[in-house]
């Protein structure tokens, strides 16, 4: 069995006593000892479990320990970089033009610098 001093030091069982009295510690120490041995015999994945302000533990979920044998996930395949689904659905014809092109609206004709109907970089006037 653990001592009061240890079970209060302890970082799990420390914050119950601060919401037990006093008084009713001893309870509290015997039923958190028995929660400790019941965990060591069943040895359950998780325990969900409450305290009374008297002291009192009850177990309120008990997670069943999962069998490894179950569940064995399948190994991750990466496909290569050169693999054509990692491709473009874009069309040809939209590759080949320039973002700037397709994006912007007509403002005038022709310009010169740039595409016809769209208008060109623009220019640094810092």
């Amino acid at each position: 069995m653990w001592s009061l001093t240890r079970l209060r030091q302890h970082p799990h069982f420390a914050p119950l006593f601060g919401r037990v009295h006093p008084l009713c510690w001893l309870i509290l120490w015997w039923q958190l000892n028995g929660l400790i041995r019941w965990f060591e015999t069943h040895q359950p994945d998780d325990v969900l479990y409450s305290v009374s302000p008297w002291g009192l533990v009850t177990i309120r979920y008990v997670a069943p320990r999962t069998d490894p044998r179950l569940y064995k996930p399948r190994p991750r395949t990466f496909r290569v970089l050169t693999d054509p689904g990692w491709g473009s659905d874009l069309p040809a014809c939209l590759e080949s033009a320039p973002a700037h092109a397709l994006i912007l609206p007509r403002v005038r004709g022709r310009w010169p610098e740039g595409p016809e109907g769209a208008l060109g970089p623009i220019p640094n006037t810092s």
